[in-house]
């Protein structure tokens, strides 16, 4: 998938590629370079959302409401559900602290805030 301006976001970006995946796995019938022109398009239609953390999930509904208007889904029951998992943590440089655990970390200090070393 290509970057755009509404995945700035690295863990959007990575949930839009686990939606990808899992749209493809539901219609495999359905061109997967079609799958990321739908999935494009509709990020495209919330560049302006304010509140990015919802935008993976509404993207996926959507485009999975205008496949099926195109296709019949595979049914969840006949999935192999353990190939349509997504490690995030795999995607993330393992060197690399998690990004909200730092700015959690930035605005919190103290025994309040689970920092056990006070400080």
């Amino acid at each position: 998938m290509d970057n755009s301006d509404a995945l700035e976001q690295p863990a959007e970006a990575i949930s839009i590629d686990a939606a990808i995946h899992r749209i493809a796995t539901r219609y495999p019938d359905i061109d997967r370079s079609r799958i990321e022109s739908l999935v494009s398009d509709s990020a495209h239609r919330l560049d302006g959302a304010r509140v990015r953390d919802f935008i993976p999930v509404l993207v996926e509904h959507d485009v999975m409401e205008q496949l099926r208007a195109e296709a019949e889904p595979v049914p969840i029951s006949e999935l192999d559900l353990e190939s349509t998992l997504v490690d995030d943590r795999a995607a993330h440089d393992r060197g690399r602290p998690d990004p909200q655990e730092v700015e959690r970390k930035s605005k919190h200090t103290g025994l309040l805030h689970g920092d056990l070393t006070n400080g």
